[in-house]
Formats: C-alpha cells, structure tokens, sequence
C-alpha cells in the first residue's frame, strides 16, 4: 500500500497521530505490506557523510517535504523558495520513521523501507572524482538546476558502499524487520543507454548491492516507467532490465496502473517475476468522485487466473483525498475468488458507515445505489482516472472542459450530471428521518463532498454562459460578460462556504501542519511555502500548474476566485479581435507568483470561519442557487403530530432566520416559547420537537446556558442534556460543571462512533478535575469499555495522564486488575508506553504483580524491553525479576538482542544473575538473536561477559558466528572472531583448534559460514573469511548436490566472488559434486561465459580481466 509520491501529496506534514489512524486503517483492512519512506534523508545524509560530503553539498540536494517524493525518485533536486530543508526537520522525520515502522510491525504488516537508488548530490564528484556519475534527462519542464540529477551507476564500486550503509543504517535503527526494498531508478525518465546489455548490468549490480548487505533482500519496484515511457521500454529492454535479477523471487514489481493501463500482459506477467495487481486511481491527490468499480471486481480475477506469477493486490494511488468505498472495495476483493457482488457489498458498507444507535434510513441506501450504478462505475476508459473541476484550472476561453487521459487531468463528466441533485436531495432526506445524522462526522463529509461535486459540475454550465456571452455580437455583450462573471464568482464564495464546514476541505488544514513542522519563522514560512505551491504552481515559475489543486474552502476564496475574477474582467475588456493570450496569462501569472509567498496571520483559518452549522448553510445556499439544485431545496418537512402543525409553523418560521451568534434571535425566542409551555405539551411531543432543533440545542446551550443567561425548569434542562451527542455533552460539562450532580445512567450510556463514554473522553483529555467530580456520581461506571476493550483507567494509563488515574484509583470500585484482550495488564500498558510516573503509580497504589505475564507470557519487563521503552526498563529492573521467560522461552534479553537494543542490554546486563546464555524455544541466545539482527552495539555489550558462550548454536546448529555471515554484516562477524581469539585455554593449540572448527562450523543443511556467505552473495564477508588461513575454501555441503562455495559462485554467475576463492592457493577447481561435475561444468552449463573462460585459464593467469 502507498504510492511513493503519496509521501509528498498526502502525508508530507503529517503527525504520529495522522500516521497511526492510517496504520491502523489499513491494518483493519487486512493490508500486509506498506511503504514506509518517511526519513530517508537523514540515512541517506549520514551515509555521504560517511564517504565525505559536507552538509552544506549534501543539504542544497534535498528537496522541500512537498516535493521530496520526486527527489527520492532522481526527477529534482534541491529546493526553490528561497531555503532548503534544516537538519533539525531532517532528525525529526527520522524519529517519526521509528515510530511509523515499530507500529507497522507491531500490527502485524511488513514495512517496506528505502534502498539507495543511485541518487546522489553533483558534489560527490569532489569525494570520488573516479566515479561513474552521469546526469538524468530533464524532467517536467523544470530548470537545469532543479532537474537532470546526478545518478551513480550501480556497476560503481561506490554504488555498494552507499547501498551497504543505507541499508545497514536502518538495520540498526529498526531492527532485523523487513526484507523488502522498495528502489526506483527511471521514474519518468530514460536510461543513459537503451543497449541491453547495459540494460541488464544495470539491474544486476543493483541486485547484487541489495544481497550483500541482505541476503533476504526483495527489490520492490514501481511498474509505472513501462507504461509513461512505453516508447523507450519495449519488450526486450524490458526483459533485458528485468533479468539482472537473476532470482525471480528477490524482486516484486508493482503494476501501478492495473485498473486502466495495466502492464503485465505486454510484459507476460513481468517474465516471471512476481507482481502486485494494483489500483492508482487518484493523480496529484485530486478531488472528484469517481471510480471503476466494474474493473476493480472483474480484472484482478482474471489476472489471478491468467498469471502465474501474481502474488497479490494494492492500493498505489498518488494522493489520498476522499472515494474510500473504492478502496475499501478492492482491499475486500483481495481475499474473494470471484468478483464481489458490489449491489450487496455498497449497502453493507452504507450500513457500516453511518449506523449508530439507530437504523440507516433507506434514502442512503438508495442514494449510494445510484453512485454505484454511475459516478462510481466509469466504463468510458477514455477517462483513466479521478477528475477535477475546471473551477480549479486556470482560466482560459478554450481546452478547459471534457477533457480525457490522465494528464492534464480530465474534466470530463462520465455520467448525467443530474444524478447527483437526486443523491443530493436523498442524502437531505434521510435528516428528516434521522437528525442525529447531521451529528455523524462520515455523514457530513459525504454531505460536504456530494455538495462540492454538485455544485462543481455546474460551474461548467455558468462557465460555458460567460464565453458565450463574451463571443456574442450584441449591443449588451460587455453588460452580460460582466454580469455572468459576477454570477460565476457568487458561486465560487458559495462552494467556500459550503466547504468550510468541515477541515478536511480547508486549506488552513493544509497550511496548519505544513508550519507546525517548522521550529523557526524562516522554517515555518518556507514549509508553507513548499504547501503552498505543491497545490499551485507546482514549481518555481508553474511547470506543472494546477496538477495537485484541491477544492478547498480559503483556497477557492483566495486563489481560484481572484484568477477567475482577473479572467473575467479581462473578458469584460476585451473582445474576440483584441483579446491576446500572452498577455491575459501573464496577468495570471503574475497573480499566481505574487500568492505564493504570502503566509498565513496567525488566528486566521478558512476552516469554520463563515459556517454556522451545515445544516443551515446548506439550507441557504440551495435556496440562493434554486438553478443548481432545481427542485431539491429542502423544506423542512411535516415532522410533528398533527395537533402540533400550528405549533410548527409558528416557530419554523423563526428558526429560518435564526443567527448563533445571537443571544435574541427569533431561533431561541421560539424555543424558549416551547420550553417555558412545557407543563402545556406532552413529554413525546416536546422530545420531538428536541429531535427536530438540533441546531437550536447547540445556540441554546453555548449562548445561554453556558453563559447562564437564561434560567430553564431542570426536567427541560435533562430532557435536552439526554438528545446531546458526547462532544457537545463534554463541552457543556467543562464550562458548566455544576450540571455534573445531574448525570444519570442516561447520559453515561451516550457514546461516541469509537464507544466512548464521558468518563472515557475525559480521562483521555486529562481533564482530571472534571473527572473527580463525575466519578462522584453514583451512575458512573469506570469499568466500562469501549470498541476497542479500554476501560477508563486502561485508557488514562496509556496515555499517563497521571491525575485522571488518581482519580479513578480514588474510586474503590474501580477494577484494577483489567486486562485486554492480549491479556495485558495496566502495568503492561504502562510500560508499553514508556510512562514511568504511572509504573511507579501503580505499583505503589494497587499492589500489581511486578511480574504478572500477558497471554504471550510477556512480563512488562519484557514487553518494555522489546518495544525499546528504555526508561520503563531501567524502573522496572529495579524489582521485577528478568528472568521470566515467555511462551517461546525467550527472555527481555533475547528480545532485545533481536530487535536491537543497545542501550536495554547494557541495562539488562547489569542485572544479577543475568541468564546470558539462555535458549528460547528454537535455541537462540540472546547473542544468536543479536547476531541474526546484526547490530554490532548489541553484539559488543554481549561478548563482552566474561560467561558469554560464544559458541553455543541453535536447532539446526548454527552458531553466533554462523547467523552473523547470513546477516552480511561484516562489522559483526569481525567482532566475534576477535573474541574467538581472545580465549584462553589451559592447553597449548586449544585456541587454534577451536578457532578452526568453528569457521568451518556446519550447519544441518551442510552450509560452512563461507558456503552461507556465497550463496547469499555478501562478497565482502568471502572476502574476509577467505583472508582466514583457517577457513576450509573446498569444504563441500552434505546437501546441495555435495558443492562447494567454488560451485556454488560459478553456478549462480557471482564473479567477483569466483575471483576471491580463487585467489587462495589451495583452493580446488576440480571438486566434483554429487553429480560429478567441476564448477566449470557448473558455470558452463549456466551460460556464465565469463566464469567459464576464468576457470578455464586457471591457475596461469587468475587475475586477469575477461
């Protein structure tokens, strides 16, 4: 899952909280492998560092958060704007990468990280003035000095050594993870050469790169250059690239545009090599509705029984704004053998969308029927992709509407525009039967959306009448240009009000967390100015304008509105005779660039800033736009008895023109009528009337209530409290606690879509005196659970808001001995989280089991250790006892070790009675699991002890020594083989003897760790072991066709390899294997001519070049 230029149009500003929910949701829908490239400048920084560079010629290189995507993929460098990316940013992108990869693994998907493409700053030329660096093609448009990016040729020994240090740095980081690279070189731009061979080294060195630093390395790459390039990428340049990769299943190639341009058939499922069927769907995070539901149903299922090779399915798409149900769709057709019956599948996920305490009324079934028959079925494959409004293009008098393809992005319309004023008037219906509704926050971003679609669409129309109007010949041509543009521009500042009910259709959204990354006005400012021009100009003079536009409330005010009001004064001036295109753009022009570097006051947001409710700017817009939504302009509707229609009308008539801001508007004047004749109206009547003014309950409690200027009979004040939704409850119990003695079990059943209750949101929130206060109440239930299991001190105590937890702890029945679902306790949950004060907290207070173990067997020791909580460990080690195995007999050390540590096991180490040498359940020690993750940190504290056993193996007898050549790292392996020497026995030659036996150490399968280093191709650790006098070069395996390392190089094309065990002298050419034949048969008969005539001239000239 995940585009990789998603990095920049979506997620470039998120938070942990932003990144969670998206893990999460994608976790949920059973999504197992996703990209996780954020902070991949701070591992490719330190690498350069490592070979020399100085920040200030590696920094000018990065690209701004809102562009970095193409950086990575070697289509720009640099930033414009003035300013170029901090350290302090870098730094914190890779902290927040920690967390986004932990969480990843922890719910169980498998991260696929960064690998070095080749990308590097021109500079690098200074440190290796030898290297082979040639500049990429010019790409979009841009200017030299922002495109045309350096790129290392991979056949360049320096090529390994960034590849071996990108990759072993994130090893260290994040543990021994993944195995999944994700590397793209010819992103939207051609090969030095087209030659095949070239083609083909290219591929195989970068391979070879991978599995010297992994030998479980899988190389995913992007499907897309075979479609954008298609006139370079034929079928044999195809080919030819694909076979560097001599294993079919170390590489994984996405076909990125599976629902409209697939790739796999001309490429006969990528020869072989395992590939993802995959739906992009969306360019530059545009906004429209749309979708191939047909295509995403039936096509996967014929490439599942057409490929062979198909290993799965995706989600690709470059930004991710709104069409969920497509998504969701395919995620569910993944695990179907026959395309899924989407009648059926749309009103499941109806139901699951909006139901709460109530039943979905059927005018939202019926509505999202009619979606799925039209907007959402695009059969015209003219149109491959999501579509804009021409609202949010440049203006021009021609080439704006019906446009198809995928860029410039389509305007067409793909279905009767008409549809959506029923879905619309559906959608406002279904309010009628259920008010609560306009309280449902999936319900008023479909509200939102079908709106702006609605009333995008019939931009077209006032468009098409303003050109017309301007090409007339009549006398008042200039008054109805003027008049049509006036009208063009009302429904602009229509559309921002409408859109600015709901942040997530708000450019101050956008803008907010652009500047909240920055640490410094001069970051803040330029972090808004890389959002800013993403989303317009898209480059320093507009080199891909428009592409990434959105339609946001504050963005079509401040910047689509001024150009269309530029266009249509323009127009008022000028006729057909005179007008002059150069000189209208750059008017424009000149606009756009001046928009670029203003920068948001602080306070100011376009989100909310006219909304006085949806509810009620939906009322009014639909009424001051009758043309647009013809014969749907709610009513209101007969919603009360019949013996109450006089009432009704009385007071609906205030209601219309009631004003929030105003504590005498007729809204409330009416209401208080009804509350103040309450002895006169039957209770069912009044509840009614309630479910009919949910707006008014809000104005009254925030402007009366609230501010205690009305005084209302308290069976009113409860009747209303009970019809409140939970945030609006909370609101009203913060600025006015006193009503908190009136809670009853009615208002503690109130949840929220995720199961919360009051005390749930306040333990949450730390409002800890509120929570003294509520939890007074005899109707409070602390022990109630959410959706998700939490308890309300199980909440708090995951988010270590200490004071929340001593109120409730203050609480005699409060349960104490909670456990979720994994069989955690609170102190699990604590330690898990890293929250020392509320460790400490609990084993004072409740007497917990410092020890108690999880349904994993896991003490919170152990699961702090595991998760790197260190100073959750480093409290804890004080009275838990670190010896507590699991279910799979591992200790806090052995997870630690594994997942790479350092600072745990020096911990841990410290500790009495420590079981260094330990086995879990496969016969690991803690420095096995250190040595298989290949963090040389943890493997330095560990050899360290004295009472270490460094020879000790697992199952199938592979030993410290053994696990650390199948890492590939090589600073390892060094470590151990000096502590191997550093043995003092107590007779003569012992060590030696030792020594030699383990080097030459077999496994159960046969392997020797030189034999392990070959075939997983890590020339750097055959060339250590072949340095060693000791190593056996012609020790052959039981298994394996009885080879030797020798055989097994030649057979698998590894040259460089074949040359190292060559140059020891003792090594033997004519072992024969089971089959009796020599590595030169081997090599022959795989077609590696080039081993062949080596071996051939072996012994007399080894060193020479073929």
């Amino acid at each position: 899952m995940h585009h990789a230029v998603t990095f920049s149009y979506t997620t470039a500003f998120w938070t942990w909280e932003d990144w969670e929910l998206e893990l999460d949701w994608a976790a949920l829908r059973g999504v197992n492998l996703i990209l996780a490239w954020v902070g991949y400048e701070k591992v490719l920084l330190d690498s350069l560092r490592e070979i020399g560079m100085t920040d200030e010629e590696i920094l000018p290189f990065f690209s701004g958060p809102a562009f970095q995507a193409w950086n990575r993929l070697g289509n720009i460098q640099g930033s414009w704007g003035g300013h170029s990316v901090s350290i302090a940013w870098i730094e914190a992108q890779f902290e927040l990468q920690k967390k986004i990869v932990s969480r990843i693994v922890e719910l169980g998907m498998k991260p696929v990280l960064p690998a070095f493409p080749g990308f590097v700053p021109p500079a690098i030329k200074r440190v290796r003035p030898h290297a082979t660096v040639v500049n990429g093609s010019q790409w979009s448009g841009f200017q030299k000095k922002f495109t045309e990016v350096s790129f290392l040729s991979p056949l360049d020994r320096t090529f390994a050594e960034l590849q071996k240090s990108v990759i072993s740095r994130q090893m260290r980081a994040f543990g021994n993870i993944t195995h999944v690279y994700t590397l793209d070189q010819f992103n939207e731009i051609n090969p030095a050469s087209g030659e095949l061979g070239y083609l083909r080294n290219l591929s195989l060195h970068t391979w070879q790169s991978l599995k010297a630093v992994n030998p479980a390395a899988v190389w995913m790459m992007q499907g897309w250059l075979f479609y954008d390039k298609k006139d370079f990428w034929d079928s044999n340049r195809i080919s030819a690239y694909l076979s560097g990769v001599e294993r079919n299943d170390d590489m994984l190639i996405l076909d990125l545009y599976s629902e409209s341009k697939p790739q796999w058939q001309r490429t006969k499922s990528y020869f072989g090599k395992p590939w993802i069927w995959c739906q992009l769907h969306d360019f530059g995070g545009n906004m429209g509705m749309y979708g191939q539901i047909m295509n995403i149903t039936s096509d996967p299922i014929e490439a599942l029984n057409k490929s062979d090779s198909l290993v799965g399915f995706g989600l690709t798409m470059e930004g991710q704004e709104g069409n969920e149900i497509v998504y969701d769709l395919l995620l569910d057709q993944a695990w179907s053998a026959k395309p899924i019956d989407t009648r059926a599948y749309f009103r499941s996920w109806v139901r699951s969308r909006y139901s709460g305490n109530f039943s979905v009324p059927n005018e939202l079934y019926t509505a999202w029927d009619l979606l799925r028959e039209t907007v959402y079925n695009n059969t015209n494959l003219t149109t491959y992709s999501v579509t804009k409004s021409i609202l949010e293009i440049s203006p021009d008098i021609a080439g704006l509407v019906g446009r198809v393809g995928h860029y410039p992005t389509p305007t067409s319309i793909n279905y009767d525009p008409r549809i959506l004023n029923e879905v619309w008037s559906l959608f406002m219906n279904a309010t009628r039967k259920e008010p609560s509704l306009w309280h449902n926050p999936a319900y008023e971003y479909d509200m939102v959306d079908i709106t702006r679609q609605l009333m995008g669409n019939a931009f077209v129309n006032i468009y098409s009448d303003l050109i017309s109007s301007w090409k007339s010949k009549t006398e008042n041509r200039t008054a109805k240009v003027t008049s049509q543009s006036e009208r063009l521009l009302d429904l602009l500042s229509a559309i921002d009000k409408v859109l600015s009910c709901n942040k997530n259709f708000s450019l101050t959204t956008w803008i907010s967390s652009a500047r909240d990354w920055g640490n410094t006005t001069e970051s803040k400012d330029f972090f808004e100015y890389n959002a800013r021009n993403q989303i317009t100009l898209w480059g320093p003079t507009g080199e891909i304008s428009d592409y990434a536009s959105k339609a946001w409330a504050g963005l079509i005010s401040s910047y689509y509105k001024p150009r269309w009001s530029i266009f249509g004064d323009y127009l008022g001036e000028k006729n057909q005779t005179s007008y002059n295109e150069t000189e209208l753009k750059a008017q424009l022009h000149r606009f756009e660039m001046s928009w670029q570097g203003q920068s948001r006051e602080p306070g100011i947001s376009w989100a909310n800033s006219s909304c006085r409710g949806l509810e009620v700017v939906l009322r009014n817009v639909s009424q001051s736009w009758p043309s647009i939504f013809a014969d749907h302009v709610p009513d209101g509707g007969n919603l009360l008895e019949k013996d109450s229609e006089s009432y009704h009308e009385e007071h609906s008539k205030l209601l219309d023109t009631a004003d929030p801001r105003s504590h005498s508007c007729p809204t409330l004047q009416g209401f208080f009528v009804l509350c103040y004749r309450f002895e006169e109206i039957q209770h069912s009547l009044f509840k009614s009337i309630l479910n009919w003014l949910p707006l008014s309950l809000k104005v009254y409690f925030h402007h009366f209530v609230m501010t205690r200027r009305v005084a209302l009979p308290l069976e009113i004040v409860l009747l209303v409290v009970e019809k409140l939704d939970l945030p609006t409850l909370c609101s009203l119990l913060k600025a006015l606690p006193d009503f908190v003695p009136l809670l009853s079990t009615v208002h503690f059943s109130i949840r929220d879509e995720s199961g919360n209750c009051i005390l749930h949101i306040l333990a949450a929130e730390g409002e800890h005196e509120l929570l003294w206060q509520v939890l007074r109440c005899k109707a409070a239930l602390p022990d109630a659970k959410n959706k998700d299991m939490d308890t309300t001190l199980s909440l708090a105590v995951s988010r270590g808001n200490l004071l929340a937890i001593e109120a409730l702890l203050n609480r005699l029945d409060v349960d104490t001995n909670f456990t979720n679902d994994l069989g955690r306790t609170l102190l699990h949950l604590a330690a898990l989280n890293d929250h020392v004060s509320v460790i400490e907290m609990l084993i004072n207070w409740t007497g917990v089991d410092i020890n108690g173990q999880d349904d994993r067997g896991q003490t919170a020791v152990s699961l702090a250790a595991e998760h790197g909580q260190e100073r959750a460990v480093a409290f804890l080690v004080m009275k838990a006892d670190t010896n507590v195995r699991d279910v799979w007999q591992q200790l806090p050390l052995h997870l630690a070790s594994r997942r790479g540590h350092p600072n745990i096991v020096r911990i841990l180490l410290e500790q009495k009675h420590v079981e260094i040498n330990m086995l879990d359940d496969r016969r690991m020690t803690p420095l096995c699991c250190a040595a298989y993750n290949g963090n040389p940190f943890t493997i330095e504290l560990l050899i360290a002890q004295d009472d270490v056993d460094i020879y000790l193996g697992t199952y199938d007898n592979r030993s410290p020594l053994s696990l650390a050549v199948e890492s590939g790292n090589c600073t390892t392996v060094k470590l151990l083989l000096n502590r191997m020497r550093q043995q003092n026995p107590t007779v003569t030659g012992e060590v030696d003897h030792q020594f030699s036996v383990e080097l030459n150490r077999r496994d159960i399968w046969g392997r020797t760790p030189l034999f392990t280093a070959t075939e997983q191709g890590h020339e750097d650790m055959v060339g250590l072991l072949v340095s060693l006098p000791e190593v056996d070069v012609n020790a052959s395996t039981i298994r394996y066709g009885q080879g030797t390392a020798l055989a097994s190089a030649a057979k698998n094309g590894r040259e460089n390899i074949v040359q190292l065990l060559l140059s020891r002298p003792d090594i033997d050419i004519g072992a024969l294997d089971i089959h009796r034949r020599t590595p030169l048969d081997l090599a022959t008969l795989e077609g590696h001519k080039s081993i062949a005539l080596k071996l051939q001239r072996f012994p007399l000239d080894p060193d020479s070049e073929v």
